[in-house]
């Protein structure tokens, strides 16, 4: 729920900022107008993620005698979720991932268990082909693309990322600490940051920016780079390195 939840923010943003490239000439308010286009998108998608969630749950509560259609209704509602913000021109994405996460407090205690299974499996398959499918295309466009490569500026975009993920990591577990009955410590805090593998929605988002933006292509081999280091270095390595400083299994 939280990658998700991390995905549709980072489309959101993606969003906002290509709004802001199309602009002939930038303004200033133009900046407070990307940056209040953000908040109206990112809200607007979650209201009506969270309306079609709330309808989703009372229409479930009459299917007791209907079990075999329970799993149509709840996807049927959260593409329904995806289209409306979309033909409202706001954030598709949030809009599906808060219908998913309203559903789920309210929608599970009204279908089967039977239903339930259904629906993880078939979530579970969707989501492994389309990861399934954007990494094989991340493989041709590797091999098949012409790169431009620029030393500086993928070292500097990696140590950005970790920079900004530790940040991230110790102040957000600062706020939740005082609330926790175990509070994360520097080993959890530093398993939590060096854990941060970016995939298949940055490789998406860079692959579709349009032709007109500048570096283009950099901002693709960048971004392949990125990839390939994280997954892989980091990937293969955090196993090892969370058990060589021990950090505490739940």
């Amino acid at each position: 729920g939280g990658m998700s939840l991390h995905d549709a923010v980072t489309v959101v943003l993606y969003n906002m900022f290509n709004f802001v490239a199309d602009m002939p000439v930038v303004e200033p308010v133009d900046v407070f107008l990307g940056v209040a286009r953000f908040f109206v998108v990112g809200l607007g998608g979650m209201g009506f993620g969270i309306l079609f969630g709330f309808v989703a749950s009372f229409t479930t509560r009459f299917t007791s005698r209907v079990r075999e259609i329970e799993p149509l209704f709840i996807f049927m509602y959260s593409y329904l979720a995806y289209l409306v913000a979309e033909l409202f021109a706001i954030s598709s994405i949030m809009a599906i991932v808060t219908c998913a996460l309203t559903m789920k407090y309210y929608v599970e205690e009204n279908v089967s268990q039977r239903s339930c299974t259904t629906i993880r499996h078939v979530v579970k398959m969707l989501g492994t082909i389309s990861e399934t499918l954007i990494f094989f295309f991340l493989g041709v466009v590797t091999i098949t693309t012409e790169h431009e490569w620029n030393w500086g500026y993928i070292l500097f975009t990696l140590l950005f990322a970790f920079v900004w993920r530790g940040l991230g990591i110790l102040v957000l577990t600062q706020i939740i600490n005082p609330f926790r009955t175990i509070p994360f410590n520097f080993k959890d805090q530093f398993g939590l940051a060096y854990g941060g593998l970016r995939g298949a929605i940055s490789f998406a988002l860079a692959f579709t920016l349009p032709d007109n933006i500048g570096r283009r292509q950099l901002f693709i081999t960048a971004t392949i780079a990125i990839i390939i280091f994280t997954v892989f270095i980091q990937g293969i390595s955090i196993r090892p390195l969370i058990e060589f400083i021990n950090v505490r299994r739940t």
